[in-house]
């Protein structure tokens, strides 16, 4: 299935961004009258029929929309220390992406030899990401932030864990969530 991302979108109608526009109607060859995919990294999975093409622009009608689509039953939220090169973040980010993460906070640290991100690049990741693993929500990406302002937030519910590779006692994620080992069949 190929997914179009659709930014903003009623029941009258969508238009595709230049950039999703031009890979529907060059690459893929689209033309008024058919069908495409799209999701809005909501939750909201949109079929639609093309109804105007030009170079730069398609419009489409919105046949069907299914709520929800893909949602999973928890919110993982993950703070992250940017490395030195660049290439890690990005396949972090697509990775995490896969697996279902809610929330993305580059955080820096001590010992950060990265300062400064480009989010609008970290951005497209995560939506080239999306919707290649065919989800239908697109993590939220943070401002960077000083690791001792991450660890303040009231509201937070959850549970929390810190990775790291510093000495001392070590404790396995897994053994951690789950103390007593479950046998499944």
């Amino acid at each position: 299935m190929q997914l179009f991302f659709v930014s903003d979108w009623s029941d009258n109608g969508a238009e595709l961004s230049s950039e999703e526009s031009r890979h529907c109607v060059q690459v893929l060859r689209k033309k008024v009258g058919d069908e495409i995919i799209g999701v809005d990294g909501k939750g909201h999975l949109l079929t639609m029929r093309i109804r105007e093409v030009s170079k730069k622009q398609v419009g489409a009608e919105v046949l069907r929309v299914q709520e929800n689509w893909n949602a999973l039953p928890y919110q993982f939220h993950l703070l992250v220390a940017p490395t030195k090169n660049a290439d890690r973040l990005e396949w972090l980010l697509e990775k995490a992406t896969e697996v279902g993460i809610s929330r993305i906070t580059p955080v820096i640290c001590q010992r950060s030899e990265r300062k400064t991100l480009r989010l609008d690049r970290l951005e497209k990741v995560l939506l080239a990401a999306m919707k290649q693993s065919l989800k239908g929500y697109l993590p939220q990406l943070d401002e960077p932030m000083r690791f001792k302002d991450c660890l303040i937030d009231p509201d937070f519910k959850g549970s929390s864990f810190i990775a790291h590779c510093a000495e001392g006692e070590k404790h396995t994620f897994a053994k951690t969530i789950l103390p007593e080992p479950t046998l499944r069949y």
